[in-house]
């Protein structure tokens, strides 16, 4: 029981860690000033001296942005911690098999 606590509080010090780093790297970009013309939008300069705008996103904005990167974050904690109770199943149910051989064999 202690194993899988302290597999918990491994896994949620890890998604505040995440979570916290993202939030820090989207409040940076979002309030960083604008560079480029006046819509915002960066531009760029090629070798002849010319401007050139990127093309813009086709959907989705700030906020849809946020939510599938949280979205993601949880999707791979999820799976992570799937995989990590499934490990530690496994290596129980070992320890249980190696007990079960060890006590069938006389000393």
């Amino acid at each position: 029981m202690k194993t899988i606590l302290k597999i918990i509080s491994i896994l949620l010090v890890i998604a505040a860690i995440t979570e916290s780093m993202y939030a820090i790297v989207n409040n940076t970009f979002s309030t960083a000033a604008p560079v480029g013309n006046e819509s915002g939008r960066p531009t760029f300069n090629d070798a002849n001296g010319s401007t050139a705008q990127p093309p813009s996103r086709p959907e989705g904005g700030e906020g849809e942005a946020s939510l599938g990167g949280l979205a993601g974050i949880l999707g791979t904690l999820a799976r992570l911690s799937v995989l990590t109770t499934l490990i530690v199943l496994a290596e129980k149910g070992l320890n249980q098999l190696k007990k079960r051989a060890t006590s069938a064999i006389p000393a």
